[in-house]
């Protein structure tokens, strides 16, 4: 029972810590929140436990072969698969200061809707990162374009231009 109490006293002092320090993650608005990237090489999609400076799933390019404790790989997204930038974070940690976390949205394939966090300039983010450099405005971000690139427009339709349907 000791122990018990023991883990409750210490979860409570990290939980009070976390509030009173303000690290709880802080979503930010950006040019870049809903545009569209396309992967140029294989990016594995790591999971596992949650850490100080990621979240639970990652997406990382297929050349890294081993990432932090208590992550395993959970499949593959291949070159040109589509994703759309669905969060960025304003985080903060006591050696590092001030970064940004960016979470996408796998668009298609096996994976279409899965939320993943990639790269970019943060504690312990395995490298190449999807940025290239630190900045703390999330509109001065630069995408590595060795990984990524916007996603081509969309196709127009034009089946049928010109020609009456109805009568």
């Amino acid at each position: 029972m000791a122990w018990l109490m023991r883990c409750i006293n210490y979860s409570l002092i990290v939980l009070l810590t976390m509030l009173l320090s303000g690290c709880a993650l802080k979503p930010t608005e950006s040019q870049w929140v809903g545009a569209c990237k396309e992967l140029l090489i294989e990016h594995k999609i790591w999971d596992g436990s949650e850490q100080a400076s990621m979240g639970t799933t990652l997406l990382a390019p297929s050349d890294v072969e081993s990432i932090f404790w208590r992550k395993q790989i959970i499949g593959l997204l291949p070159p040109g698969t589509q994703v759309r930038i669905a969060h960025i974070y304003q985080d903060w940690n006591g050696s590092w200061g001030h970064f940004l976390r960016i979470e996408v949205e796998v668009l298609e394939g096996e994976f279409r809707g899965l939320i993943a966090e990639v790269p970019s300039i943060a504690p312990h983010h395995p490298r190449p990162r999807w940025i290239l450099a630190w900045v703390s405005d999330p509109d001065a971000l630069q995408f590595n374009p060795e990984l990524l690139k916007e996603c081509p427009a969309p196709a127009v339709h034009t089946a049928g231009a010109g020609k009456r349907l109805f009568v």
